[in-house]
């Protein structure tokens, strides 16, 4: 028996080897789909031209509770400053196009779409860039960060 020992040990050593690597977690590639939790939404403005000013933050939401639920249809679920709204959205690339229904008295009056790049992905984290609209006399940008 002392012989055999050896090899023994080495089929024991194999055999956890392979065990072990078959539970590492089988998650698939990083998705924006489901439900993020709102760190911060920062809206800011640059100056042009005669108005060329340091860059203001205008509005940051950042209220516990508040989140985007992507879902796996094109629907988004969310909830900005502790008001649920909904959307739709499309993925191309590395960008997110919101869009967005405006509705007056129960009438939709019109849309709107706004694109964000995706700056960052992880499983825990994304942020969200609109480059910047701009507006005379001045430049809008809005950032997202959401986490799980």
């Amino acid at each position: 028996m002392k012989n055999h020992l050896p090899v023994v040990l080495i089929i024991l050593v194999a055999a956890s080897l392979s065990l072990s690597s078959c539970s590492k977690d089988k998650a698939g590639p990083v998705t924006l789909t489901g439900n993020w939790n709102l760190v911060k939404d920062s809206v800011v403005t640059i100056g042009s031209g005669a108005n060329i000013a340091p860059p203001t933050v205008i509005n940051v939401y950042d209220k516990a509770g508040d989140y985007y639920n992507f879902s796996v249809n094109g629907h988004l679920y969310m909830q900005v400053n502790g008001i649920p709204d909904t959307a739709t959205y499309t993925l191309q690339n590395n960008q997110v196009s919101i869009n967005y229904t405006i509705y007056y008295s129960q009438t939709r009056t019109g849309t709107y779409t706004t694109p964000y790049a995706i700056n960052s992905l992880s499983a825990h984290s994304v942020v969200l860039v609109n480059p910047g609209q701009f507006a005379a006399p001045f430049l809008t940008k809005e950032t997202i960060r959401l986490s799980r």
